[in-house]
């Protein structure tokens, strides 16, 4: 857990949060499953073997990978946090490696609010920050929670703007 900032509010991600990654974890891994299932299958039959157990080897190594991605989703979800301070936000996340992000509201030259089709069903949005010293985002958040950072942390960043 980040010391950064122990005393501020830590905010989180919505419930909806957790449907739409499980959603698109589903859709990705499907397609990786079937297309790694079916360069086996071209090999196994594009070579005249008759060694079919490497078709059911690999369909079951993507299935059970598959499902490890689809279900660590609630983990991530729940880790995933943010805290706007009086300077600066703070994003933590991470599954295994925790990191950290700070962005300094007076360095932030864009923030940008934006939604898929499946985040928009839900009702959700991400919030993107670019300054110059790199990007970050804060997924999944409800679009008008979403709106109203992407104008206060406009205000914030006007307001501690730092001179040329």
């Amino acid at each position: 857990m980040s010391e950064v900032a122990s005393q501020e509010t830590w905010k989180t991600l919505p419930p909806e949060a957790l449907k739409v990654r499980t959603i698109g974890a589903c859709i990705r891994w499907a397609i990786v499953t079937l297309a790694v299932v079916g360069i086996a299958v071209w090999i196994v039959l594009g070579t005249g073997s008759d060694q079919y157990w490497i078709i059911a080897v690999t369909t079951a190594a993507m299935v059970v990978l598959s499902a490890y991605r689809v279900v660590r989703n609630r983990t991530w979800v729940r880790r995933f946090r943010y805290c706007e301070r009086a300077e600066d936000l703070v994003v933590d996340s991470g599954l295994f490696t925790r990191t950290t992000e700070i962005f300094p509201y007076g360095r932030m030259q864009v923030v940008k609010v934006e939604s898929g089709p499946v985040v928009r069903h839900y009702g959700l949005a991400e919030v993107n920050l670019i300054t110059a010293g790199g990007n970050g985002n804060i997924p999944y958040l409800r679009a008008d929670e979403a709106e109203a950072m992407r104008d206060r942390l406009i205000a914030l960043g006007e307001a501690q703007a730092t001179p040329l």
